[in-house]
């Protein structure tokens, strides 16, 4: 029913189309928001040449900039080891 994920005859959460060649997101209400205002506040905060809202594109880039880091550190960390040990 136009996007709407309904469980139980009662929309639970909205399939959002935020670009045209790209899939779905799924938007869904939290405490005390219905799942009206959380898709009106998910449009707001879109941005043309991203699909997710900007606030999880923003958070999306820096946990992959943290990731690397660990990652890097990690690989550093088993090159000190050198197998000894």
């Amino acid at each position: 029913k136009d996007g709407k994920i309904m469980v139980e005859d009662e929309a639970r959460a909205i399939a959002m189309k935020t670009k045209e060649h790209a899939k779905p997101i799924y938007v869904s209400p939290g405490h005390r928001v219905s799942l009206k205002t959380a898709a009106e506040i998910t449009k707001k905060c879109l941005v043309e040449k991203h699909k997710l809202p900007e606030p999880l594109h923003e958070a999306h880039k820096y946990s992959n900039k943290v990731r690397e880091r660990l990652v890097a550190k990690e690989k550093e960390t088993e090159g000190d080891n050198d197998g000894k040990g």
